[in-house]
């Protein structure tokens, strides 16, 4: 193919405007979490660190829980 006939490839989206959008993404996520959580018969919060490579601690918190069908799911809600 020649240099010509390429498909380009354009964004609409500034980095901004992309961090805002991966913003309300993730905000309705949880939302949708904390929903499923709430109608769950059971539920565990947990937390995990661990050590970057730039040994800064990491603290990494989610939910397991068991929906209303019964399966067993695991969401990871924040990394810090």
């Amino acid at each position: 193919m020649s240099k010509q006939n390429k498909p380009q490839v354009t964004s609409c989206l500034s980095g901004c405007s992309q961090n805002k959008l991966i913003a309300i993404v993730g905000t309705e996520l949880v939302q949708r979490i904390v929903a499923e959580v709430n109608e769950a018969h059971f539920f565990r919060v947990f937390a995990a660190g661990t050590q970057a490579f730039s040994h800064e601690e990491r603290l990494a918190v989610g939910v397991r829980y068991i929906d209303v069908e019964g399966a067993v799911n695991e969401c990871l809600l924040t990394c810090c």
